[in-house]
């Protein structure tokens, strides 16, 4: 299944495929998402990644989560996706990351609407969710921008290599759709 945001940018359901991509991905901008990302260090050999992608498909399978890789024109530039999802209470957790060349271009922001969409019309979602560091200025600009509502601190939330960050709740409900 792919998602077309735009005459550059889709959204393809994570498959088999995009194992390499993914870490090819994450290796050459290991660096810069390290800051913000738990699992950079884990990823430190294609098996990693292969089995991460196993994982995301049979948790898609289970209803549990979409899960996204981005591509700007044809390269594969980022994950987006919707996790942690709760049928009965009609939740998800929309989670994203981009490679550094890819930022400023309004990939992200662009995803995370059409993935809003995807969520409310198809997966009948009441309620989607984005946590984030409250260091992490760039990854907060993208809920505040598509309308989404920050409800407060969520402390020491994460662990973070060898620290606990806090990080913001943002939540968008279905009435508030744009």
């Amino acid at each position: 299944m792919n998602i077309r945001v735009n005459e550059e940018i889709r959204l393809e359901l994570i498959k088999e495929e995009h194992a390499a991509l993914i870490f090819d991905s994450v290796d050459n901008n290991r660096f810069y998402l390290k800051k913000w990302l738990s699992f950079i260090d884990a990823m430190h050999n294609l098996h990693f990644a292969e089995e991460f992608v196993k994982r995301s498909m049979t948790q898609y399978k289970e209803g549990r989560e979409a899960g996204f890789v981005i591509f700007y024109k044809e390269d594969m530039v980022g994950r987006i996706g919707v996790y942690k999802i709760e049928p009965y209470n009609r939740i998800g957790e929309i989670g994203y990351w981009l490679t550094e060349n890819a930022q400023g271009k309004g990939i992200v922001t662009k995803a995370c609407e059409a993935l809003i969409g995807y969520c409310f019309a198809e997966l009948k979602l009441n309620r989607l969710e984005i946590k984030c560091g409250t260091e992490n200025k760039k990854s907060q600009a993208i809920p505040e921008r598509i309308g989404f509502t920050k409800e407060g601190i969520i402390r020491q939330g994460e662990f973070l290599y060898d620290h606990f960050i806090d990080l913001y709740l943002y939540s968008l409900l279905q009435k508030e759709q744009k």
